[in-house]
């Protein structure tokens, strides 16, 4: 029985506490602005499976190169939590990896620059026009 295995819980208000108890997150997303849940995983250094929305790929980065099952791919995403749940301990190592990446590009100074790079070439652009 599949609910041996696996919760699904409704709606939180506080999902950190399950986030951080979790073995693995599945985050099967249709669509996402931003991945906040994948953003959580990642500080709490949970393994994770997310599909391939909008914002994901910024948040992995360049270097990250696994493979993300395609929204609405039931088979795919089954494939990819089966893999993730062989390689928990490598997983983990990631997770450690890419937390350290995303703290140091999002530290304050480092995105008060980019904010202020962002409002220079929008500056720029207007001045042309």
């Amino acid at each position: 029985k599949l609910s041996r295995y696996v919760v699904l819980l409704p709606w939180q208000t506080n999902p950190l506490p399950i986030i951080a108890a979790a073995d693995l997150v599945a985050i099967p997303s249709r669509w996402e602005g931003m991945p906040n849940v994948l953003l959580e995983a990642i500080a709490l250094q949970r393994p994770f499976v997310v599909t391939d929305v909008e914002g994901v790929r910024e948040v992995l980065g360049d270097d990250d190169n696994r493979p993300l099952p395609s929204p609405g791919d039931a088979p795919a995403l089954a494939d990819a939590l089966l893999a993730e749940l062989g390689a928990l301990n490598t997983s983990s190592a990631q997770s450690r990896l890419l937390k350290q990446r995303l703290l140091a590009e999002s530290s304050h100074p480092k995105m008060v620059a980019k904010y202020a790079q962002l409002y220079r070439d929008l500056i720029s652009q207007w001045e042309k026009r």
